[in-house]
Formats: C-alpha cells, structure tokens, sequence
C-alpha cells in the first residue's frame, strides 16, 4: 500500500468512506498510551492484504498510541442477544479509519479496538479492551483465515501497559492489562444489527439507503441483480453466512455469541471473544461460559444463523415482499446442504450426498469421547488403508487405527466404529478416484492442529508476565496448520 500525506486519516483514505447513516459518524479522540507500549504481535499476512509490510505495520501501530483526533467512524446498530431485542448498541471500543483500496483492487476497512471511548460507549463503558482478549482474538483469526474460514484479521496487537479494571460476576473489581488492535475486515463491514437498528424506528427508507449502499460496494460482484436488488442481497447474505457456519461446524469451531449483531451481511467472522475449538466431540459443547442454556451450543449454531437471518429479513419488512424472505431462508438451507457435502468430499474423500458416511463417523466420535481434530486428520491414513487392504477385515483396519491413535483396546471399541468402517468402505470401493491425490486432498482439508484452550491460556499468561515466546510461537502454529509441526 502507499501512504500519502501526513494525517493520519488521510494515510487510511479515510476521506474515502461514504456512509448513509449519519449517526453511524462521529468524532474519535485517541486517548495517548504510555510510552512503554509494546507491539506484541504482528501478522505480515494480514499486512499484505493492504499491501502494508513489518515496517509500516509497526509505524501504524505506533502512530496509534500518540493520541491525537480526527473523524472515524464508531457504528450505531441494534441487535438480538441470546434471542432477546437488546435494542440500540453501537461500536462502544472500535472505530472505523476508513476504506483502503489495495494494489489489488480489493477494498479493506481498517479499524482500532480498544483505543478507547467513542460516541458509541454506554454508561460504564471505557472503550478498552482487555490484552488477554485482544491476544486471544488475534489467535483465532490467524487459525480461522488458515482454515479458509471468512474472518477480520488483527495486524498487530499492542501490549498498552496501562491497567483496565473489569467487573467479576460477584461484582467486584479485577485489574486487567491493557491491549489495543488494528483490525483489517472486507469493506463495508455491515451487521445484520445495524439494518435492525432503522427498522426497529420503522425508518425503512434508512433501511432502504443502508442496503444500496453496501450493494454499491464491490463486496457482492456478481451477486446482485438489477431486478430485485434488495431481495438479491438478502439472499446473498443468507448463503454466505450459511458458508461460513457449515465452515466453522467442519473444523469443530463454536463462536460463542451468535448475536445478530456479531453476524456481518458479508458473512465475515467478527468478535472472537468468547470462541472455542470443540475437542472431544460433543453437539452441546458451548464456549460461552455465560451461554447457561447453551443457546449457542456447537449443534445449534446453524439454526442459531438462520434464525439470524430471519431477523434480517424481518428487518426488510417494507423493502421487500414476503417471497424474498422465503427465498432467503432457502437460499440459506440450500448453501448450507451444499457446503457441508463440498467439505464432507474432501474430508472423508468420497461422495456422500446422503451423509450415512459422516454421520456414522460422528457416531463414532461421541460414543468414544474422541477428539474431534485428531479423528478427522486420521482420516486420510484410514482412506488408505482401507483401499491398500481390500481383502482384509475393514472392521479390523478401521479398530487398530482407532486403537493406536486413541491408545485404546481394539477389541473393545463399540460396534458403531464397525459400522462407520463398514460404510466408508463401501464408499470407497465405489469411488474412482486416485487414492494418492484423494489422501492429499484429505490431508490439506483436515488440520494436525487446532487451537486449544490449554495452549491458549499458557501462552497469555505467559505474555502477561511479559515473555511473549509461547504466544508467537503459537500464533505461527495457526497459521499453519496442516503442517506436522511440535509445538513447543
């Protein structure tokens, strides 16, 4: 990227930024960190994407902790939390610097979190984000976009050395380090929250103009149709968050607050505060311990979306006719269905449009208790050996990787990982394709390494008490993540 001129809005091209709610404006004062500011983490992947390299990334970061003012943008929006109207919310700790056009063409918008009080603040509120919050979201966004998961990006964490002071439930107050980040999202990054806003003040001609205004934007090429705009960009935005789930439910990932005002119309992966990676497989595994009823369980997060997507579409009410509403919610079912047979093909390695092969699978792995990533990625050596030793017992081949992989007794495996080796076999025998590409197709769809929450809280303490080895040594594991790497 090529920064221009000495503001630091004007580097950003936040002049750029065109909005049709003007309450979505306002002014962003950056509080000065201390001068001990530490840029912690930084992701040179995440910079290219707006052709930014190390030493711009660090200069940017620096930039941030100076203080200053100048015109951001901090978003009202209102939203569904846990299936309630929270009503009006906002950006209360990131602001918006702008749009920025890349050598590539691709349009990025690029904010700050935890800089900080904005307009968007409600009463209590200080604008600041916890660095243990800040580092934890950092690391899913390495893993999720190594996973070709849709999701925002952190370039860099800074460590700000400056104490926030959190409430605990029994309200009494806990003293937290500082963190601050800067965020690189597909541009514009609109909430299903921020249509409900308008709506909920019947202001539908807002609705109208938010709407025309993200389909003006180069996010749907291709997408929309001049016939019914509105209707089309519903339905664009119901199959792309359909994607993004059947995505997150392949890889065993629970994000934790499904509220509509945590689910973009482009289907990005936003605010991962409360995620979780499910390890031994479990449809009622929630990463929130706030979620009592598990409303947000692993098993319902694609009803969770659709009923999302509803919202939406409820949102629309006087914009669209009732057929687009149906249609959407179709368009959802169906890009689910579809994306969840593309991912099972390269996962299991044969066709299985009628999902006995994945569903006997899961049996296995619920039955047993076993862990959810390391019997995926064994898949691809089951696929082979399954298909080298035709004349052998598939019910044996399939209980000695089990056993060997989970350290257990073969001959005490339940029936049920007989009856899953029994179908893959069948699928197998039936499947015409080269064993050698079909194993390396496996093996580049199933991780060897997920994100652990052990991992995770020894690399933050560790970073707490200011050796930051294990969270860098962590973040390079998320980023690669099908390689057969230690982590150590």
């Amino acid at each position: 990227m090529s920064w221009v001129g000495d503001g630091f809005h004007e580097e950003f091209g936040a002049g750029r930024y065109e909005t049709t709610l003007s309450e979505r404006t306002a002014t962003w004062g950056r509080e000065r960190v201390g001068d001990d500011a530490v840029i912690a983490l930084t992701s040179s992947e995440t910079g290219r994407l707006i052709d930014c390299d190390g030493s711009e990334i660090e200069r940017v970061a620096r930039r941030l902790t100076e203080g200053g003012a100048g015109t951001a943008t901090a978003r009202a929006y209102a939203g569904h939390q846990f299936g309630t109207f929270a009503g009006a919310l906002g950006d209360g700790r990131v602001v918006s610097l702008g749009w920025v056009k890349s050598l590539d063409g691709t349009t990025r918008e690029v904010q700050v979190k935890g800089g900080g009080k904005t307009t968007r603040t409600r009463d209590g509120g200080d604008g600041r984000c916890t660095l243990r919050s800040t580092i934890r979201e950092f690391l899913c966004a390495e893993i999720l976009a190594a996973l070709d998961v849709p999701t925002t990006r952190l370039m860099c964490v800074i460590s700000t050395n400056e104490g926030v002071v959190r409430r605990t439930k029994a309200n009494s107050a806990r003293l937290e380090y500082g963190g601050m980040s800067v965020r690189v999202c597909e541009a514009p990054l609109v909430r299903f929250g921020t249509f409900e806003l308008p709506a909920s003040r019947r202001d539908f001609d807002c609705v109208r103009a938010l709407a025309d205004h993200v389909i003006a934007s180069d996010l749907f090429v291709g997408e929309i149709d001049d016939v019914d705009r509105h209707g089309a960009l519903l339905c664009a935005a119901a199959r792309r968050n359909a994607i993004t789930v059947a995505r997150w439910m392949s890889i065993g990932f629970v994000h934790g607050v499904m509220n509509t005002d945590n689910t973009t119309v482009c289907g990005t992966t936003i605010d991962l505060g409360r995620f979780g990676f499910m390890e031994a497989y479990d449809e009622e595994f929630c990463s929130n311990p706030d979620d009592e009823t598990k409303m947000y369980a692993f098993g319902r997060q694609r009803s969770v979306a659709r009923w999302n997507v509803e919202r939406l579409c409820d949102a629309f009410e006087r914009v669209v006719p009732a057929s687009a509403h149906r249609s959407a919610l179709c368009a959802f079912d169906d890009a689910f269905e579809n994306e969840t047979k593309r991912l099972n093909e390269r996962k299991f390695g044969v066709r299985d449009d009628d999902g006995v092969v994945s569903s006997a699978f899961h049996r296995v792995l619920r039955v047993g208790g076993f862990d959810f990533t390391r019997a995926h990625r064994a898949l691809g050596e089951i696929a082979s050996t399954l298909v080298e030793s035709s004349s052998s017992s598939s019910e044996r081949v399939v209980r000695n990787v089990f056993a060997r992989l989970f350290d257990v007794d073969a001959e005490q495996l339940d029936r049920s990982v007989d009856d899953f080796a029994r179908a893959y076999a069948s699928a197998l025998s039936s499947d015409a394709r080269d064993a050698r590409r079909r194993r390396l197709t496996q093996d580049a769809t199933n991780p060897v390494f997920i994100l652990r929450e052990r991992d995770v809280t020894e690399a933050i303490d560790a970073a707490l008490e200011d050796d930051w080895t294990l969270a860098r040594t962590l973040a390079h594991r998320c980023a690669t993540p099908f390689r057969d790497e230690i982590l150590s």
